[in-house]
């Protein structure tokens, strides 16, 4: 390695770059795999300083959503751009301690939080307090004309509100739940001002039910239920998709995470415990500390170490300084791994971390001169090998000044950022759809794909039938088996595979002679495919949106423009 004042040269072996494709990580640093504990899971050798195999069997298989571990013998990708732009104390820490780092997916399982698919119906917010104020207006506390007046608004009394709840939808509407179906729910960073998730902090509830409609019956959930179909919510994609396995409506997660990992961060490094096991919104991971302690990962997790290597892995998005971590980014991101044999150093670590539980969390870069940061980040060197406290305390240094450098390069961005938009907001203001017809200029066309024909592999057995223009709907009944009924016009098909894969034809737009596929399973997969095809469209039209406005509605309307966009180039390839 070379460097001076004007560049850098790195050398990093082909082998290796190939390897951490495969596996995850930056060249250099061993993979780590678990293994099994002699006794209770806590005790033993934890990790083996060897690649993890690819199972017999499975060759490069890629791993299932949810799996921790990285396999070999499949290339992925990896981060390249870290050999280019990582600042030098991440090398010197990665030469002088790579055999002790390793990939967050390795001893963790991270999962993104619930994609409700409507998050309008799904994340509501509790009103009854405000209700029940309402109902005072002009009464003396405790007067029994405050109960008539809320019993005669919403038809229970104020005793029933320990059960029942006055809830807020997205659309400002207002209906009754059972509390027993509503949990507080992390919605974003934004309500976290500590270590420790506080329930009592968070504005908005999720409904939580997997009850079939029958077992409803006589709830007040089900009419919310109902009304949320009423309203096609259930019509969504993601809701439509979940439909095909469960209920609409039922978001349950599977299982909840010990740590909250933030999407999308900035001044602030916080990484909450997540001891109360409450549910994440989608813009949050949950972490699985697995047979590691979860205050242990935490402390690490909390460390100005992965501070700086959540912004070698991650990416900034818009034209401000947010960094945001995908998924696959916080597995691949590169954190000290612990060690079997050393709880002096967990000691030191826990210490640290119950400290910090007992005050807010500040920017990054005036958390330096706290004592418990100072103490965590010790900690972590130490665990990460560093023994000496004098080489230690060099390190520390040197990661709080780069730390700073970085994000005084975030706030400058943020400062060009806001002249920008004042200099935007005193000219003319620029419609919804003029915004749509900039964005669609500079879009990149090649990504558009056209169903059914991008969706249908071209060795697949298929025919051709005359579709008509008009309002497509799908007939399975004792008369129409497998028919799609197109205004006046019933077109026997099948199946109701191949019936639903020419309704989407016709929603799209796709008229005259369209080729379906013989195979009602090669309709499903086609299906299947569009449908995350057009969530993914969906995240980048959004994306693109917000770098244009912060306004909300605005954003939508430009994304709604988009999608026209979007059909209409479709339907002319």
């Amino acid at each position: 390695n070379l460097l001076d004042d004007r560049w850098r040269i790195r050398v990093v072996n082909q082998h290796e770059l190939w390897k951490v494709g495969c596996t995850g990580g930056v060249a250099g640093v061993p993979t780590l795999t678990p293994s099994p504990s002699p006794a209770s899971g806590r005790g033993g050798k934890i990790f083996d300083s060897q690649p993890s195999p690819a199972p017999a069997g499975e060759g490069g298989r890629r791993p299932r959503e949810g799996e921790g571990a990285f396999f070999q013998g499949e290339y992925r990708g990896g981060k390249w751009g870290i050999y280019l732009r990582a600042p030098d104390i991440f090398f010197k820490l990665l030469d002088r301690c790579g055999s002790r780092l390793v990939p967050l997916g390795q001893i963790a399982e991270i999962r993104r939080g619930v994609t409700s698919g409507a998050d309008d119906f799904f994340f509501v917010r509790d009103v009854t307090d405000d209700e029940i104020s309402k109902c005072s207006v002009g009464l003396q506390p405790g007067s029994a004309q405050i109960a008539k007046r809320f019993k005669d608004k919403w038809g229970i009394s104020i005793r029933d509100t320990d059960r029942i709840r006055v809830v807020e939808s997205g659309d400002k509407s207002r209906h009754l739940i059972e509390a027993q179906y509503l949990e507080p729910e992390v919605h974003s960073l934004m309500e976290i001002d500590s270590i420790e998730i506080d329930p009592a902090k968070l504005s908005r509830k999720i409904l939580l039910v997997s009850d079939p409609p029958e077992k409803l019956k006589g709830t007040h959930v089900l009419k919310y239920i109902q009304w949320g179909e009423r309203e096609g919510f259930d019509q969504r994609t993601t809701c439509a998709s979940r439909a095909q396995s469960r209920p609409w409506y039922d978001v349950v997660p599977e299982k909840r995470g010990d740590i909250a990992w933030p999407m999308a961060q900035q001044y602030r490094h916080v990484i909450p415990r997540n001891k109360k096991k409450l549910v994440l919104n989608h813009n949050l991971f949950d972490v699985f500390a697995g047979r590691l302690s979860a205050d242990l990962l935490a402390g690490i997790l909390n460390s100005t170490f992965v501070a700086l290597s959540k912004h070698q892995f991650g990416r900034f998005m818009g034209r401000e300084g947010n960094l945001k971590t995908e998924v696959v980014d916080v597995r691949m991101m590169l954190v000290p791994g612990p060690r079997p044999g050393d709880s002096e150093t967990g000691r030191l670590i826990l210490n640290a971390l119950e400290k910090m539980r007992e005050r807010r969390t500040l920017p990054l870069s005036e958390e330096f001169a706290l004592a418990d940061r100072r103490e965590l980040d010790d900690a972590v060197l130490k665990l990460i090998g560093c023994p000496d406290a004098a080489e230690r305390d060099a390190y520390r240094e040197e990661l709080y000044t780069e730390t700073v450098r970085i994000h005084r390069e975030i706030r400058s961005a943020e400062v060009e950022m806001q002249k920008l938009r004042r200099v935007t907001a005193r000219r003319e203001r620029a419609s919804p759809h003029t915004i749509a017809q900039e964005i669609w200029e500079e879009f990149d066309k090649a990504q558009i794909r056209v169903f059914p024909d991008d969706f249908i592999p071209d060795s697949e057995a298929s025919g051709t039938v005359a579709l008509p223009a008009g309002k497509p709907k799908v007939l399975d009944d004792l008369f129409h088996k497998g028919s799609l009924q197109i205004n006046g016009t019933v077109l026997a098909l099948g199946s109701k595979a191949r019936a639903e894969f020419a309704a989407k034809a016709v929603e799209l737009g796709r008229y005259g002679p369209v080729k379906i596929p013989q195979s009602d399973r090669a309709c499903e997969r086609a299906l299947e495919s569009y449908r995350r095809y057009e969530a993914q469209m969906d995240a980048m039209l959004k994306e693109l949106a917000e770098e244009r406005t912060a306004n909300p509605e605005v954003q939508s309307r430009i994304v709604r423009e988009l999608w026209k966009l979007l059909y209409a180039s479709a339907r002319q390839s």
